[in-house]
């Protein structure tokens, strides 16, 4: 989502005539909030438990997923940036949790399985704008219909979080860490 929040920032300039330096004060402090809540949600998850962050991640999906309705259907442009907002901050326990989640489940994993899972976060990052702006384009350079059909990312999301219910209970405690 940080990557779309900018494209929106853009449609704004251009149709609503909002000035560059309040557009780029935006995105800075939209990426702080998301740093922040990542550095928060490392701790969180850790504490509360696995079985209860994949409770949260399923409620951030939905959350992600009505963002994304609001951001390309809500004719007001204020209600669509701070829809952009809330969709940065419902998907910031994501890293996070997958993170703690691929520790619990494969602890020998070590420096390999964090550059994997970082490769996969940036082909995402990557391919996920470029299917928007391919949409957008195609659908005569509408950003929000692009956007709309980019739910298919936190439906995505939603199914997977659905695949990985534990059929065994995760562990709660750290027990599973590796002691050096």
């Amino acid at each position: 989502m940080n990557n779309f929040v900018p494209l929106l920032f853009l449609t704004f300039h251009s149709s609503y005539h909002i000035p560059l330096i309040q557009i780029t004060f935006l995105v800075t402090l939209n990426f702080t909030i998301q740093l922040l809540v990542d550095l928060a949600s490392v701790a969180f998850v850790d504490r509360i438990g696995y079985r209860l962050s994949l409770m949260i991640a399923h409620g951030c999906a939905v959350l992600c997923l009505v963002s994304y309705l609001v951001i390309s259907l809500c004719p007001v442009p204020a209600i669509s940036l701070i829809a952009c907002g809330i969709c940065g901050f419902s998907v910031g326990i994501f890293w996070p949790g997958i993170f703690s989640m691929a520790t619990a489940a494969l602890p020998l994993g070590g420096t390999a399985m964090f550059a994997l899972l970082a490769l996969g976060g940036d082909v995402g990052c990557s391919s996920g704008p470029t299917y928007v702006g391919a949409l957008s384009s195609a659908l005569g350079g509408d950003l929000k219909k692009g956007i709309l059909l980019a739910i298919v990312f936190p439906i995505l999301m939603l199914a997977g979080l659905a695949l990985l219910r534990p059929r065994r209970a995760m562990p709660t405690d750290h027990s599973h860490r590796v002691e050096k």
